[in-house]
């Protein structure tokens, strides 16, 4: 696998784009929204692409009958050259990747590296969603607020800005969120992890000492109120088929799935 040039990102980014799958994860990489990583099989002509996102997701795209990438494939599994610095998600497209990755994956050296999942892809059914909003909390000490700089630099958990957002001031100017508040301390946020051609992928945190309380339902709802009623874009969700909090709130958000496909956790 080799590093693809920075400088030629855009020759890849327009072809994400017409992919039935949810690949905004990628096209930030590629425009460079965040810090990933990009690797080929040939950099003078390119067939396949191993697209990282610092978040730890990552999308194999491209041709899938190349052996010797297939091999290389499996080094960067292992981890044998030490190119991966933590746990990655992995999708691939097209599907005839599937059966390929599940082969490669079966062998005993390399089933100690992966685990199966799903990885489902919802849109928003704003119809579904107005039957379902919750009313606004009426406990005084509950505030939901517009996300700032400073709760960019505060949020504390797996899902936060800072993972998806160069800085306070990218985050600020170019992702819209929402935070709520308990007795002034922040407990949830949902935030825009993602945008590209009017779509804006919806990405939610709950800190610990405060979850399960329904806090982030409030948040996202705030968020979306914004995004679609105000700002006419289209909400979207992913999510792991095993995440079943995830799923829970994003059904009562409105949203349904409408693709799924093999994920696979690299560890």
């Amino acid at each position: 696998m080799k590093v693809f040039d920075p400088t030629k990102y855009y020759q890849l980014a327009a072809s994400l784009k017409t992919l039935p799958i949810n690949t905004l994860f990628a096209e930030a990489v590629l425009e460079q929204q965040a810090n990933g990583k990009v690797y080929t099989d040939n950099p003078d002509n390119p067939r396949v692409f191993y697209i990282v996102h610092p978040y730890g997701m990552s999308l194999l795209y491209g041709e899938s009958d190349n052996k010797s990438f297939h091999q290389e494939l499996k080094e960067y599994v292992t981890n044998v050259h030490g190119r991966r610095q933590g746990d990655e998600w992995l999708q691939a497209y097209p599907s005839t990747w599937d059966p390929i990755l599940d082969r490669l994956f079966s062998e005993t050296a390399l089933t100690l590296h992966i685990e199966r999942d799903t990885r489902l892809n919802l849109i928003f059914n704003p119809q579904k969603y107005q039957e379902r909003r919750k009313p606004q909390p009426t406990d005084a000490a509950i505030k939901v607020v517009r996300a700032t700089a400073a709760d960019y630099e505060n949020m504390s958990g797996t899902v936060i800005p800072r993972q998806f957002w160069k800085n306070a001031d990218e985050f600020v100017s170019r992702s819209t969120g929402y935070c709520l508040y308990y007795q002034d301390q922040l407990a949830s946020m949902a935030f825009e992890a993602f945008g590209s051609n009017g779509i804006s992928e919806l990405a939610i945190e709950t800190v610990a000492a405060f979850r399960g309380k329904g806090y982030a339902y409030h948040a996202c709802a705030a968020l979306i109120d914004n995004l679609f009623l105000e700002q006419h874009l289209k909400p979207v969700w992913a999510c792991r088929g095993g995440n079943t909090g995830s799923r829970r709130l994003a059904a009562q958000l409105g949203f349904e799935v409408t693709h799924e496909h093999p994920y696979y956790k690299l560890t």
